[in-house]
């Protein structure tokens, strides 16, 4: 780690200068060397430049996997969504069908009532068919023995 703070500050002492005032130049995107550079320094890069792209190459690496892992999350995304409009219509559609069984349930429960009164009356009809029944039986016996006396 001193190492590395004492190859930048050496960095920092003699070549700040020209990388912050590089030389006027026509063309854009074009670095020239420093004027007072010699072919040997061209041709070696300081560590800390080899250092500087492999932590670049590193954080483009973990960009592309940041890109996949945000597909990944709209296509879960799109797929929550999917689940909660498919849960909506489910919902809408159980509540219809909860409404149709309370109508399905009252329907029955009046059809039965209408059928227990139904029974009742008809009930009611044979006790007053028996009375009459018996009645005119008493009448006709009644009527026999009267015309067996006379």
């Amino acid at each position: 780690m001193h190492n590395k703070c004492n190859r930048f500050s050496r960095f920092n002492k003699h070549h700040i200068n020209k990388w912050f005032n590089p030389p006027f130049c026509s063309t854009p995107n074009i670095v020239h060397p420093p004027p007072n550079s010699s072919p040997s320094m061209l041709s070696q890069r300081p560590v800390w430049v080899d250092e500087l792209f492999t932590n670049i190459r590193h954080i483009e690496t973990r960009l592309d996997k940041l890109d996949q892992i945000g597909i990944l999350v709209n296509s879960m995304n799109m797929k929550v969504i999917k689940v909660e409009q498919e849960t909506k219509s489910l919902s809408e559609r159980l509540a219809a069908v909860e409404i149709s069984t309370q109508y399905v349930s009252d329907q029955y429960e009046d059809q039965k009532t209408k059928c227990n009164e139904l029974k009742s009356s008809v009930i009611n009809i044979e006790k007053t068919i028996n009375t009459q029944h018996s009645d005119v039986s008493s009448v006709e016996k009644k009527n026999d023995s009267t015309e067996k006396r006379n």
